[in-house]
């Protein structure tokens, strides 16, 4: 499609320009870019206007002097700087990318906007080989989008513990028997003019027998990373329905969904099997979900959130404002609550 050498490619050549580094004792560079707001192109102009902002992205990038650049799939793409000047080298090189990604594109049918995230790893600041390096930057570009979209980042010390720490805490998942070591605890939802009782939200933890207790902010990302947290989803709903059964009826259980769970069809009709088969009624359950899960796919989180609606049960939207949605998009969900 951007006529972009490829994912095989990209690591073909990434080795071959770091055994080469290492021999000759010079600086190498990788860096990984992810397109944001992407998708709502997708999803409001059609797939063949998302393939137009993919061509051209893919042509500006090639334009840019002094760096090998590949497409890694989807809105993702790969870099390779051989003999950077240093980190101020990269991060300059970073910002002049962003600056390029985010001037409008034209479609046909107007004009469109994205911008662009990235990592960048440098050799032999870090990384034992090409591998290594990609996963570097690939954590650093994890960073550029948690902390602030459409911006560089080079991955750092403070970063490489974090890493260390991920591959931990995915070790320890990977021998866990979530069964026994997952628990909920339950957060009240009351009334602010009355103090009544509304509901429950039920929060996820996790008492690891390896490494002790892991925060949701640490295991469930790792969670979706592995392909972990829709076996967890089901484990955990079928264990609060079955606190929720001993609730007074007006009493809602209030559980979150990740973008995952809302990724396809036949997972939402796991959820609905496992909902029916509680006895619970579906209206007593609201499904909490993050503005970012909704962007992910905003089609398929449509017709997802359409059938959870159709079966009874309300939606909240979580965190609304931090994400990049907007009322665009929102007022195209079927919420009943936004918090």
């Amino acid at each position: 499609l951007t006529q972009l050498q490829n994912r095989r490619s990209f690591f073909h050549a990434l080795d071959g320009r770091f055994a080469h580094a290492q021999a000759a004792g010079e600086a190498l560079a990788t860096g990984v870019i992810d397109l944001d707001g992407f998708k709502p192109v997708n999803d409001m102009y059609g797939h063949a206007a998302g393939d137009k902002v993919l061509v051209e992205i893919g042509k500006r990038l090639s334009r840019i002097t002094g760096v090998e650049v590949f497409r890694m799939g989807g809105d993702e793409f790969g870099l390779l700087l051989c003999r950077p000047a240093g980190e101020a080298d990269v991060l300059r090189l970073g910002r002049t990318i962003c600056d390029v990604i985010c001037e409008p594109i034209n479609i046909g049918a107007g004009t469109v906007q994205v911008t662009g995230s990235i990592g960048f790893a440098i050799f032999p600041d870090v990384g034992t080989d090409g591998q290594a390096l990609y996963e570097s930057a690939d954590y650093a570009l994890y960073t550029a989008k948690r902390n602030h979209r459409a911006n560089a980042v080079v991955f750092n010390g403070q970063q490489a513990d974090e890493l260390s720490r991920q591959k931990v805490v995915e070790h320890a998942m990977a021998a866990a028997d979530l069964r026994r070591e997952l628990s909920l605890v339950y957060q009240p939802i009351v009334h602010a003019a009355t103090g009544a009782c509304l509901g429950f939200e039920a929060l996820a933890r996790w008492d690891s027998r390896l490494i002790g207790k892991v925060s949701p902010a640490e295991f469930v990302p790792v969670a979706e990373h592995t392909g972990r947290i829709t076996m967890i989803t089901r484990l955990l709903l079928e264990r609060a329905l079955d606190n929720a059964r001993t609730w007074p009826d007006p009493v809602i259980l209030s559980f979150n969904l990740s973008a995952h769970d809302l990724a396809s069809a036949e997972g939402i009709l796991r959820i609905m099997a496992i909902v029916k088969t509680s006895g619970i009624a579906p209206s007593r359950i609201t499904f909490e979900i993050t503005e970012t899960a909704v962007m992910q796919d905003f089609e398929q989180a449509c017709r997802s959130i359409d059938m959870l609606r159709r079966m009874g049960s309300g939606i909240a939207l979580d965190d609304f404002g931090t994400g990049y949605s907007s009322l665009h998009h929102i007022h195209k969900l079927p919420l009943t609550k936004i918090k």
